[in-house]
């Protein structure tokens, strides 16, 4: 039998296999299985979101960041393009090289830890757009981070509040509510 998450924003598939032993015994186990849906660009490690062709998620990042870094909106791949739609948990987390990072408004979830502990990290963007942000529940996407100045251009749902130790500066764009 075999068993597929069904967690859009989950890169971790299932499989659940039944094994003959030598002395004839029967056992189960579950078994992850690896995901042939993701692919890199750039040093970034993308995966289809579960029941899209269109739209990835960032499952990995594969090198150092630059001190500038603004999500991608969309990555072309094969010649085909998708829409960035989402980051599990943990993607940039302790990264000392982000200085900045601006979050495009494709984006509709970010999952926890994805820049804690990044102390250099100092200003965050948060594009405009009319479709709320999700944040991850325990809402410590920029814990332990030095962020100091923070642009929020959408409403957020999911985790909030979220925390900040050394915020100077909040602006709201329009949208928000």
């Amino acid at each position: 039998d075999g068993n597929v998450s069904t967690d859009p924003y989950s890169t971790n598939y299932w499989a659940f296999v039944t094994v003959s032993t030598l002395n004839g015994l029967e056992e189960s186990c579950q078994i992850e299985v690896a995901d042939f849906n993701s692919f890199s660009v750039d040093g970034v490690r993308y995966a289809l979101m579960n029941g899209s062709d269109t739209e990835v998620m960032i499952s990995g990042i594969e090198n150092e960041l630059p001190s500038v870094w603004t999500v991608p909106a969309s990555v072309e791949h094969d010649g085909k393009a998708y829409s960035v739609v989402a980051m599990t948990q943990n993607i940039a987390g302790w990264r000392q090289e982000l200085e900045e990072v601006v979050i495009p408004s494709t984006m509709r979830y970010i999952g926890n830890y994805n820049f804690y502990g990044c102390e250099n990290l100092k200003s965050v963007t948060i594009e405009d757009g009319m479709e709320p942000l999700e944040i991850a529940a325990n809402g410590e996407v920029f814990a332990s981070s030095g962020v100091t100045r923070f642009y929020l251009g959408r409403n957020l749902t999911g985790g909030v509040p979220m925390y900040f130790e050394y915020l100077v500066r909040l602006t709201l764009g329009e949208n928000v509510t």
